[in-house]
């Protein structure tokens, strides 16, 4: 690629290098930023603090190399290198970004234990009084409109054929998070008697998880299957793990861990040669 501008100092510089670095820097920000919701009125700041440094500094950087670069994982080795002859395909990090959000998610309920209250000497449930279902939403639908830029982002360019690929990234990633939510929502009406938008909520985010690995090489009908399927999880992890009375406050580790690995496993179950 060809240097840009040279700065005022004369010298060239790279602009790739640095929207590459910039990039790969919100991806981070994604991964860090998971587990902070499952945390939720338990988590001192400096702890907060001291997690986002490790795993910014120590976590997401080596498994970033391990599927993304030249590590054992990668799909870019020469094909005799690759694991089982193929490498993992994860085109937009359903497993390097939200599996590694969702299993330090998982690992930090587990360290910290429930809310006061949240389960009783008996082992009974007690719900925990909700927040704004409005404001809830709106942060879905703002996440739902970012994983655009992330989904079509990691085509890398909107020149020429990869254009063409965040074109279809586009489609398949609403299709995921549709289908997912409805699926979700369906579950928890049956489960509860009621419709919950918190089900449908994080359904969406589910399926949007979900597709993210295989978006740019699943066909449209897969996508819906794919979310469709990844919403149900959602469901059955959020339920499971609350009769383990593991509190996870926004739900992380089923969207994130559980449907990560789902999204991972359905990109190589229905990519399209």
């Amino acid at each position: 690629m060809p240097k840009s501008n040279a700065n005022f100092e004369g010298r060239e510089y790279d602009g790739k290098e640095y929207a590459s670095f910039f990039f790969q820097f919100a991806i981070a920000s994604t991964a860090v930023t998971i587990v902070s919701g499952a945390l939720a009125e338990r988590c001192k700041v400096s702890a907060c603090f001291l997690y986002s440094a490790v795993m910014y500094t120590f976590v997401y950087p080596v498994v970033v190399h391990w599927a993304w670069s030249d590590g054992w994982a990668s799909p870019f080795l020469e094909k005799e290198d690759r694991l089982f002859g193929v490498g993992v395909l994860d085109f937009a990090g359903s497993a390097v970004v939200h599996m590694v959000g969702g299993i330090t998610a998982l690992a930090g309920v587990i360290v910290l234990g429930p809310r006061h209250n949240r389960f009783d000497s008996k082992g009974k449930i007690n719900e925990m009084p909700q927040q704004s279902s409005t404001f809830q939403t709106l942060g879905v639908f703002i996440l739902w409109f970012g994983w655009y830029g992330f989904n079509c982002g990691s085509t890398l360019s909107v020149q020429g054929p990869s254009a063409d690929v965040a074109g279809k990234v586009a489609v398949t990633t609403t299709i995921g998070g549709t289908a997912a939510g409805v699926a979700s929502t369906i579950v928890g009406r049956i489960s509860s008697s009621k419709l919950d938008l918190s089900h449908t909520n994080n359904g969406i985010l589910a399926g949007l998880v979900s597709i993210t690995a295989g978006c740019s090489v699943v066909d449209v009908e897969y996508a819906l299957l794919i979310g469709f399927i990844g919403g149900l999880l959602c469901n059955g992890f959020s339920e499971l793990l609350i009769r383990l009375q593991i509190d996870d406050v926004v739900d992380a580790s089923p969207v994130h861990l559980f449907c990560g690995a789902w999204g991972t496993i359905a990109a190589g179950l229905f990519c399209h040669p």
